[in-house]
């Protein structure tokens, strides 16, 4: 984790499906947040988009006007929709999954996202994987974010323990075939990795098994916090120690979930900012360092190429 990163690190809100999105965006941005994490299409939009079917003359989802481009790049983050059954063994249902993927991967396109967001299948994932590794050859700075749970649910009565664990090594697997297939290398895939409500006894095992990927955002329950004695929400001791080493300097942190506050999530983004502030600031050294992380490095010829002064300091 870098320390001191208060001023680095974005802070979004899940507000899940809405109906009018421009004062959701404005009321975020107001509170302190940096962007809105939401379906790009309204989950009740569903469509069929196999060939020789009647398709209704109706729009996608919402307007590409409500928000100005600067807007939908910067405060907006899309979740694609999670129905599409790549999963099935009908052939028919799998064309028209890819269909609705490519179809919201251009309208995402055409407003300038920075930034999708796709829940991972952790089973049946190859025609899910296929899609995603195809546009990632393709040009364009469209980024990916993989929805994946660092511990998932808990099984149901009767089920063995042993079936967490089982699911847990599913995710992790699913995400390193993905990472696999579009190129290890590929900066444009990234891991949105949600934090559960409680963390088991061995929590650590996890977080420095996930630590090593290119998280992109971490997301915190609501119910990952706590009320002090003023009834302030803070976020959990073990909460804590498991947010602050999967996050760094140009990590996004997410709030997600109910609210007892009036305020929805703003109370939560001063806890974190809180915690952050108890951080030492980072070094001039790591300073300098951070802009040439996690990027291949050409050797250096010093006596043939004339290097910047900035390389020598790093």
């Amino acid at each position: 984790h870098v320390a001191g990163a208060t001023a680095c690190a974005a802070v979004g809100t899940e507000v899940g499906p809405v109906g009018v999105l421009p004062p959701v965006v404005a009321q975020a941005v107001q509170g302190g947040f940096q962007f809105v994490l939401a379906p790009l299409v309204h989950p009740r939009h569903r469509r069929d988009l196999q060939l020789g079917r009647k398709r209704k003359n109706v729009p996608l989802t919402r307007s590409d006007t409500i928000l100005s481009g600067m807007k939908w790049s910067a405060h907006f983050v899309g979740q694609l929709s999670s129905w599409p059954h790549f999963g099935s063994k009908i052939q028919s249902q799998i064309t028209n999954a890819t269909n609705i993927y490519m179809q919201e991967l251009a309208f995402a396109t055409h407003l300038n996202l920075s930034v999708v967001v796709v829940k991972m299948l952790t089973a049946h994932y190859q025609n899910q994987f296929r899609v995603i590794s195809q546009f990632l050859t393709s040009t364009g700075n469209l980024n990916f974010w993989m929805d994946v749970e660092m511990v998932p649910p808990s099984p149901p009565k009767g089920i063995s323990g042993d079936a967490k664990e089982s699911r847990s090594a599913c995710s992790w697997t699913a995400w390193s075939t993905l990472r696999t297939m579009c190129d290890e290398g590929n900066r444009r895939l990234g891991v949105m990795l949600r934090l559960p409500n409680e963390l088991p006894k061995e929590f650590m095992q996890l977080v420095t098994k996930w630590k090593g990927e290119p998280i992109k955002a971490v997301v915190l329950p609501t119910t990952a916090f706590a009320a002090d004695p003023k009834g302030y929400p803070v976020l959990k001791p073990d909460h804590a120690k498991a947010f602050l080493t999967l996050t760094t300097a140009d990590s996004r942190v997410i709030i997600s979930g109910p609210s007892i506050y009036k305020d929805h999530h703003r109370p939560f983004l001063g806890a974190l900012q809180v915690l952050w502030q108890s951080l030492p600031e980072p070094t001039e050294q790591l300073q300098l360092e951070m802009p040439y992380r996690d990027f291949l490095q050409a050797p250096l010829q010093p006596l043939m190429d004339n290097l910047q002064s900035q390389t020598y300091e790093t």
